[in-house]
């Protein structure tokens, strides 16, 4: 019954349009018919007495006849009573899908709608058999049908991944269909295959006849060449080698568009990934607009966003893209003290921190004038550049001293004045905090400008309760330290990417407490179970490196960060015991290991119930020089510049927590 309707379908194509003119009054009646292909015909027929009635002059539309009213009075146009039975389905701007164009006008004239034609697929699916999954399986059993038939040669399955088999077979298939070998397949043609090889049913709910309700867009009831590519994902799709990784540096605020360059003829949709999440399906503030051309757009770009960023086309991930994404961030720079005053004979010390990608470059000026060519035993620069020593300070010394710090993203400048003060300080720009709940598997993100909750991030799907947690911008990660399994074994960190909030996987074999230093180029891991110090860097580019291992016995219960004074932009990391009187200090950039000992017993664990830092070390800023580590019953001042014990302060029992007030 479906073949029938089809062949119907196809015959009322070939079908032609009346139109009627209007014969003289003792002529014979004239129809006149216009065929598809624009040519005409008249055909004559004998009309019966009184031919010419009320309906002769009367148009009334689409979906709508004349109807002549009883005893020879004006004539009306009335809906249609019924339609021709031929199946060739048309979707209403209703949403309801039609057997054909006139069910569908004279839907519109009894129900008094303006109805017009669309093109949603959504509409053809709701209320036909054959459904879109069955409908893809189906084309694939056609696939793998005539692979063995045709090309019993070539491997199995060689038209899944190669577009030049699948091409191949495609043609077989189509010089198959095609008998009259006319460049076109119908509807016999495809009866004809039905019939020939017992193919009625090739799922449960669909057929061949499908490639013609599906995969005919201009509705002829023929099938091209390229209808049928389009049908089975013929395509010609092409990637330039020199374009298949591409390098985009831009600035952190403005914005940026990835062009992917897969192309080709019908090219299916651009699919965009990051870390394997794929970004179409995301509903991402800052990535929003996927564009007709498949271009990714990222507004506002910050650190967070730097990292790859692969494209292809849809169904075909074999050929894709890289785009590497290079962010730029201009310089944010502190000076410390931004104001100082000094007596005459005594030393000032002025100091400049920067922060950029790529790293900023660093000089001062005394007043608008550069300071280099005034270098002496009394003005001297110490820790690469970042710092100006002014020994002896005489009254000539007052002034501004300017720090500028330059990279390819911008310039940024400061002064630290001796005598003068300047109120011109920088704040830092709102972030996001992370709260851990004890037993739930997610972050609950926060917005501390508003203290407000503003997503939850579960990971249940990685079994992980998440015990600490560590973010550097650079690449926008956070690291997360998992509780361990029901097996009791500690479980590698997670890796969570703070622009999809999606968890791009582990950490390597990595376990333990994670540390970010302040700038976020060292990832520093304490597992107390392995005795293990592990150090990672994060590159400008935001990628993660291998670890460097420090084996030690001390089990570490806390970590601090400690700035260089002898190595502009790199970090000292100082770890304090929590079974035993020494202290571990790491030089960063380069592996060195010393102890600093004699720093007396820590609490013991059971007399610190709320975390397992029973031993915490404290740095003092930014600028800060002291580190605090209290003992169980004094406190204990490092000297973070000197990597030494400086002194001991007695009498203060129990001393579980340690807060700085100010900078020192």
């Amino acid at each position: 019954m479906r073949m029938e309707g089809w062949l119907l379908a196809a015959t009322l194509l070939m079908g032609v349009v009346l139109a009627a003119a209007r014969p003289a009054e003792d002529a014979p009646h004239a129809v006149r018919f216009r065929h598809k292909d624009g040519t005409s015909a008249a055909l004559r027929i004998n009309s019966p007495q009184g031919y010419g009635g009320p309906c002769e002059q009367q148009s009334c539309g689409l979906g709508r006849h004349c109807v002549a009213a009883p005893g020879g009075g004006p004539a009306t146009c009335g809906c249609l009573e019924r339609c021709r039975p031929h199946y060739k389905p048309v979707c209403g701007s209703d949403g309801t899908l039609y057997r054909n164009h006139c069910e569908l006008h004279r839907a519109a004239c009894l129900t008094h709608a303006h109805i017009t034609i669309t093109h949603s697929q959504d509409c053809f699916y709701k209320d036909d058999d054959c459904r879109l999954g069955d409908y893809r399986r189906m084309k694939t059993k056609v696939l793998e049908l005539h692979e063995r038939r045709s090309l019993g040669s070539q491997p199995a399955g060689a038209h899944t991944d190669n577009m030049a088999a699948r091409r191949q077979l495609v043609d077989a298939m189509f010089r198959r269909f095609d008998s009259d070998s006319n460049g076109q397949v119908e509807s016999r043609e495809i009866s004809q295959v039905i019939r020939q090889e017992g193919l009625s049913r090739l799922t449960s709910t669909c057929s061949l006849y499908d490639l013609l309700k599906y995969d005919d867009p201009d509705g002829d009831a023929h099938l091209t060449l390229q209808e049928v590519y389009s049908a089975f994902d013929v395509y010609q799709l092409t990637l330039p080698k020199d374009q298949e990784v591409s390098v985009t540096v831009v600035t952190a605020g403005q914005s940026t568009v990835l062009t992917c360059a897969v192309s080709g003829e019908g090219r299916p949709p651009i699919m965009w990934t990051r870390h394997g999440q794929l970004l179409n399906e995301l509903n991402l503030e800052d990535i929003s607009d996927f564009g007709d051309d498949g271009s990714l757009y990222i507004t506002k770009v910050t650190s967070s966003h730097l990292g790859n960023y692969s494209c292809h086309a849809d169904g075909f991930p074999q050929l894709s893209q890289t785009h590497t994404l290079l962010v730029q961030v201009p310089p944010v720079l502190r000076v410390y003290p931004e104001s100082q005053a000094r007596e005459p004979g005594v030393t000032a010390s002025l100091r400049c921190h920067a922060e950029g990608i790529p790293p900023p470059t660093l000089a001062w000026l005394k007043n608008g004038l550069d300071i280099t060519p005034k270098l002496s035993k009394q003005l001297t620069l110490q820790a690469n550049g970042s710092e100006v020593h002014v020994s002896n300070v005489h009254f000539e010394d007052t002034g501004a001293y300017t720090c500028i710090a330059k990279n390819a993203a911008g310039v940024d400048e400061d002064i630290s004045s001796l005598f003068v003060e300047d109120s011109n300080r920088k704040t830092r720009s709102a972030w996001f905090g992370v709260v851990l709940h004890r037993d739930e598997a997610a972050l609950h993100k926060m917005d501390l400008a508003t203290l407000s909750y503003v997503k939850n991030v579960s990971l249940a799907a990685w079994g992980c309760v998440p015990l600490a947690v560590a973010s550097t911008p650079l690449g926008g990660y956070y690291v997360i330290q998992c509780r361990p399994g029901s097996t009791g074994a500690a479980q590698p960190q997670l890796l969570l990417d703070s622009v999809t909030d999606a968890v791009i996987g582990r950490n390597a074999d990595v376990t333990g407490t994670p540390y970010m230093s302040p700038d976020g180029r060292y990832l520093v891991t304490v597992d107390d179970g392995d005795g293990l110090m592990r150090i990672q860097t994060v590159s400008d580019a935001g990628a993660i490196g291998p670890p460097f291992d420090i084996h030690t016995n001390l089990h570490l219960a806390d970590l601090a960060f400690q700035r260089s004074c002898t190595q502009r932009g790199q970090y000292n990391v100082v770890g304090a015991s929590g079974r035993q009187t020494d202290a571990l200090l790491v030089e960063l950039s380069s592996g060195e290991v010393k102890m600093i000992k004699s720093l007396k017993e820590p609490l013991r664990a059971e007399e610190w119930r709320w975390s397992s830092r029973n031993r915490q070390v404290v740095g003092s800023g930014l600028f800060g020089q002291y580190l605090l580590s209290p003992s169980r019953e004094s406190l204990f001042v490092l000297d973070g510049h000197l990597n030494k014990l400086n002194c001991e302060i007695t009498e203060v029992v129990g001393a579980g927590a340690v807060v700085w007030v100010g900078q020192s």
